[in-house]
């Protein structure tokens, strides 16, 4: 009898402590893991030596959660959380508590092929400290998809980001919604380089983000593509804002809204210095709409930057009359490419800045209001052209008189 329990105590924390493989279930009846907590200490703790999918019963789940690492993990080998019925709207995961101490609901470093999906991750959508998620640490990347993530509607600065990411090699984003917050997503590198680390953006959709809906500073390159941003009566924020990045960044296929009736200025695309690279950056068949309010609005502003090429876009402004708005503004550049865009800024006395480093001007259409002249303000090629588009839908930016 005493050499089996003997033999039982000496396996028995072999079985406790295995590295996980395969399926388990979070929360619900007879769940492998009660909270989500216990799922992630159980990661870090025994590591893993296969694919771990760890599916989240629906409920609420008021928990905050950590997670250093995660031993095995590889690209053969991801881990992934998600919603067990695949509504997003059914599992929700949030911490109410308003605190700057420990700001997050997901708190993780160094990790590699973490993916969430099908979640709702959350905190309060009134006052300040509502980050989300927080991504620290050099590790091969963090997956988002099908998740909503919902802030505070009175964020004023940083701690309310809801996704904040810095030294972290990729976070990526398919088919997921970011609403409120300071900024959607905020991925930052180290400011003395090298600028590594990269922000991919995919069939997203970001509201009314205080400051940007995605930002990213010391980087290597952000890409953001087919993705819906919308904004309303938010004052002075961006739509994507890229600062110091050391290669080519991609954005693509998006769409732009911002009705601001009532406050001054926005920027749909802004990108702010770009050392040299073998390859320009690309901002193409983008649709940008700005209507109402006073101040300076811009639909993409290039500054500091070594190449990009701007090719079929359509950017539409509508202010207060008097405002000087710019379609497009390129300043301090090296050899930024326009060609083939529909530039419109009603209601400005301005449409365009084009005051260095613009090496191909052509195939545009700009629109003013009529009798302005800016063909005395810009330096175009010979296949420009000024017209009156007369358009007639406030969202559709091909319908016009013609139609």
């Amino acid at each position: 009898m005493k050499t089996s329990m003997l033999f039982l105590a000496l396996c028995l924390p072999v079985y406790l402590f295995a590295q996980l493989n395969g399926d388990y279930t979070i929360g619900g009846n007879n769940p492998d893991f009660i909270t989500i907590s216990a799922a992630a200490a159980a990661l870090q703790t025994q590591g893993e030596d296969g694919p771990v999918n760890l599916l989240i019963r629906d409920g609420v789940y008021e928990e905050q959660v950590q997670l250093n690492g995660i031993p095995g993990a590889s690209a053969f080998n991801p881990v992934v959380f998600q919603g067990e019925s695949q509504d997003s709207s059914a599992v929700i995961w949030e911490w109410p508590d308003a605190s700057i101490i420990d700001n997050y609901v997901f708190y993780g470093e160094n990790l590699s092929f973490l993916y969430f999906k099908h979640l709702t991750m959350r905190r309060p959508t009134t006052g300040n400290n509502g980050r989300i998620v927080v991504v620290l640490g050099y590790a091969d990347g963090v997956f988002f998809e099908n998740c909503a993530l919902i802030g505070s509607t009175g964020a004023n600065n940083f701690q309310e980001d809801l996704v904040l990411a810095s030294y972290c090699p990729l976070i990526d984003f398919k088919q997921c919604r970011f609403e409120n917050g300071f900024e959607g997503i905020s991925s930052a590198g180290q400011f003395n380089g090298p600028f590594e680390g990269a922000i991919h953006v995919d069939q997203c959709t970001f509201v009314n983000q205080k400051e940007a809906g995605v930002f990213g500073i010391y980087i290597d390159h952000v890409w953001v593509t087919n993705s819906t941003f919308l904004s309303q009566n938010i004052n002075g924020n961006v739509g994507i804002l890229i600062e110091d990045t050391d290669n080519a960044s991609i954005l693509t296929g998006n769409y732009f809204y911002f009705d601001n009736t009532i406050l001054s200025g926005n920027t749909a695309i802004e990108m702010d210095g770009q050392i040299p690279t073998p390859n320009a950056s690309l901002i193409a068949n983008n649709m940008i709409a700005m209507f109402g309010g006073n101040g300076s609005s811009s639909g993409i502003r290039l500054l500091g930057i070594e190449a990009a090429n701007v090719y079929f876009n359509t950017v539409r402004i509508r202010k207060t009359p008097g405002y000087q708005c710019y379609a497009a503004l390129v300043d301090n550049c090296v050899a930024v490419n326009l060609l083939n865009n529909n530039f419109v800024a009603e209601g400005s006395p301005t449409i365009g800045y084009f005051q260095e480093g613009v090496q191909f001007n052509d195939y545009n259409n700009f629109y003013t209001e009529p009798g302005v002249n800016w063909l005395a303000n810009l330096t175009t090629g010979a296949h420009c052209h000024s017209v009156d588009p007369g358009f007639l839908d406030d969202t559709d930016l091909h319908v016009s008189i013609s139609d």
